[in-house]
């Protein structure tokens, strides 16, 4: 990975970069990493919010007892999911991160870029091609090199150059128009990001899709594998962390964090709480992924909260009958008092990274990428113009994809469930 170049292709694509080494840097470290606060990034984005379908941004934290932040950004119009819910150290963080979300939707609902409709041994004639079988795909489909859907260009962000990708995998209109061969691979959000700065963007897409290939691999394992990832409720060293399992146990709240990180070495966590007050009271669930571990595991405990919140606003679209019902409820309950006193990890033991540069993080992470057989990072620009937000879809060939049922377990799947 040559951290100059994409340091360069982030300036092109007109990123905040530091003007002595043309790199772009972290001014806000608090919970995140982005490059500005997340006050100056609602007075950017909130003029936009029109363009982009966006209605009203609410408030969810008070439906709750935890106090945790949690907020909703309101797109009616939407062809994915008509709420995005966000979360953050902040109630502006909460609805920066909503917003955001909503913001990348409506990007990947409308793309306007050139498609190809061809197969993949037509594409190689003139073009590079991702290796198709080394993407998430559905189960039950047929996918030769002969087989013809539509194409999109992405770009290798290590070398800038041209790479041909699925654009089911890059775009998010579910609504039920029948596009050639639908169906084929896995089309979700995943790896769906935006910024104020095209780094910053590919980060968090990139941390995206290691977090759900690291919780696809985590879920294979036997019950007894994954508790022994248990990881001890200590956190010294990253306060804010203590102060977040605080405010949860005041509340009542079990909780139970697995180290999930896979042998990429990304630090990744998957956290449960469980309501302790109310037996029929929403579990919540989270998962984060970040270079510096303590940024990931904020995000996977303030998603738990932020899930819980969304099951009781009851505004979520993507919601089924099932999430709702007792048995179902029950489950997650059984799942913490599974781990009972098996033994936890050391937090302070977990290796952590931490880089000034958003350049450097995607350098690290795609080392550690090469060295497990995984890559290279592909990089579907989709970002408009003239709003100064940058929009990217990340994949990585040979990472699974999210654990959905309906997916084909790809070679890292297969070797963990052996």
């Amino acid at each position: 990975m040559k951290s100059g170049k994409a340091g360069n292709q982030a300036a092109d694509r007109g990123g905040q970069s530091d003007n002595a080494c043309g790199k772009t840097p972290k001014a806000h470290v608090e919970g995140t990493h982005r490059l500005v606060s997340p006050e100056e990034t609602w007075r950017r984005i909130e003029p936009l919010f029109p363009r982009f379908g966006i209605t009203r941004v609410a408030d969810l934290t008070g439906l709750d007892r935890i106090g945790l932040p949690v907020a909703a950004a309101v797109r009616p119009q939407s062809r994915s999911v008509a709420v995005s819910a966000g979360k953050g150290l902040s109630l502006a963080a909460a609805k920066v991160s909503a917003a955001m979300e909503a913001i990348e939707c409506a990007h990947a609902e409308t793309i306007d870029r050139p498609l190809v409709f061809a197969s993949r041994s037509e594409i190689a004639a003139r073009h590079r091609p991702a290796d198709i079988l080394d993407l998430p795909r559905v189960d039950g489909t047929r996918l030769t090199a002969d087989t013809r859907f539509l194409w999109m260009e992405a770009i290798e962000i290590a070398t800038g150059e041209p790479v041909m990708v699925p654009y089911e995998l890059v775009h998010a209109h579910y609504c039920p128009d029948a596009l050639p061969a639908a169906g084929t691979f896995l089309a979700t959000t995943n790896g769906l990001a935006s910024g104020n700065a095209y780094a910053e963007a590919v980060c968090h897409g990139l941390f995206e899709v290691i977090e759900r290939d690291a919780l696809n691999l985590w879920e294979r394992l036997a019950p007894r594998q994954r508790n022994d990832r248990l990881v001890a409720h200590a956190f010294a060293d990253a306060p804010h962390l203590g102060e977040t399992m605080e405010q949860l146990g005041r509340a009542g709240f079990q909780i139970a964090i697995w180290d999930i990180t896979s042998d990429i070495g990304v630090p990744a966590f998957h956290c449960l709480i469980v309501d302790e007050q109310d037996p029929a009271g929403h579990p919540g669930t989270g998962t984060g992924c970040h270079p510096d571990k303590t940024v990931a595991l904020y995000r996977a405990l303030s998603e738990a909260a932020q899930v819980r919140a969304v099951y009781i606003s009851g505004g979520r679209d993507d919601i089924t009958r099932r999430e709702y019902q007792s048995d179902h409820i029950q489950a997650f309950r059984r799942t913490i008092e599974a781990g009972g006193k098996a033994p936890r990890r050391d937090f302070a033991a977990i290796a952590s990274t931490e880089y000034h540069y958003f350049e450097d993080d995607i350098a690290w992470t795609a080392r550690r990428l090469e060295e497990v057989g995984c890559g290279p990072i592909l990089v579907a620009d989709l970002s408009l113009p003239d709003t100064g937000i940058f929009v990217v879809r990340v994949i990585v060939p040979g990472l699974e994809g999210p654990p959905e049922a309906n997916a084909v377990a790809g070679r890292r799947a297969q070797e963990a469930a052996r």
